[in-house]
């Protein structure tokens, strides 16, 4: 409350936090998709008993029966 309000014609948001935003999207989105890749292809020790598959049935999903 202490800072004056922000002009009318300012953006909301500037070119450096869009940046910001992006390289922190772009992140968490590799980093979200390359651990579910880990979890099916290589993660054998979780104990939870699920499948392991290749990558390729993995990225070809859709094709199965």
């Amino acid at each position: 409350m202490k800072k004056p309000p922000r002009r009318h014609d300012e953006p909301l948001i500037s070119g450096f936090v869009f940046f910001r935003y992006l390289v922190v999207g772009t992140y968490v989105g590799v980093s979200t998709v390359f651990i579910f890749i880990y979890y099916y292809v290589g993660y054998s020790w979780a104990g939870d008993g699920h499948p392991l598959i290749d990558f390729r049935h993995l990225k070809n999903w859709s094709e199965c029966t």
